[in-house]
């Protein structure tokens, strides 16, 4: 009987330091009602709709016989990914982390199209296809629960091709940029997160119709944190 009493005894410990133990674990740590809690809960990733207009090396391409005219800037809309690869300093409230960024992004400005020799009504316009992608690190730093601001730079190509009725205006291009950036990143609502950017481009390679320019870039995002 004496034994079976220390054996329940000690079963009773156990059990109970286990339920601590769980207790311990599953505690809210933000305040309440959970105000804060997301600071406790850092999401490992974001995706964000975006608006990226890029300058044109251009407004007037010239491709053989033909003058290809255009806007002055290109509209893009597509995806920014951020997947954070990293903390830098022990985990706090302002945290400094390492992500790594992805982009993809497409647009497709109508053209005028004029030359030297006659052109008929309907073969006087075309249209540009253009799409770019793009990956780099960035550095972010929690400023405060509202706002973080990050720099980063990011790799992109892109490539593009002109159509148009007329067989002879229709042709590609590509090229390769270089962009450091800064910007600021703020929750709106959770899990609705906001992003502005600014950019410098830099070319590093391009075909000879390469028709992104170098110059400053400004970009906005909406998106969700996962």
């Amino acid at each position: 009987m004496k034994r079976i009493t220390v054996v329940l005894g000690l079963f009773l410990l156990v059990a109970q330091s286990s339920f601590a133990e769980n207790q311990s674990e599953n505690q809210v740590v933000g305040s309440l009602p959970y105000s804060n809690q997301w600071e406790y809960e850092k999401p490992d990733s974001y995706l964000f709709l975006v608006y990226d207009p890029q300058s044109l090396s251009s407004a007037t391409i010239v491709h053989g016989a033909y003058n290809i005219s255009t806007d002055s800037k290109a509209s893009l809309y597509g995806v920014n990914y951020f997947t954070k690869l990293g903390s830098l300093l022990p985990p706090a409230q302002k945290e400094l982390a390492l992500w790594l960024r992805l982009s993809l992004e497409f647009s497709s400005p109508s053209t005028g199209i004029s030359s030297d020799t006659p052109l008929s009504t309907a073969s006087s316009t075309g249209q540009i296809f253009l799409g770019r992608v793009g990956a780099g690190p960035m550095l972010t730093w929690d400023l405060t629960s509202f706002l973080k601001p990050f720099v980063g730079t990011e790799l992109w190509g892109y490539a593009y091709r002109h159509t148009a009725s007329i067989n002879s205006a229709d042709f590609t291009g590509q090229g390769l940029m270089i962009e450091p950036m800064l910007g600021v990143e703020t929750r709106i609502i959770e899990p609705v997160h906001a992003m502005a950017q600014v950019g410098y481009n830099q070319s590093l390679l391009h075909s000879s119709s390469g028709i992104i320019g170098n110059g400053a870039s400004v970009s906005f995002g909406l998106g969700a944190m996962f």
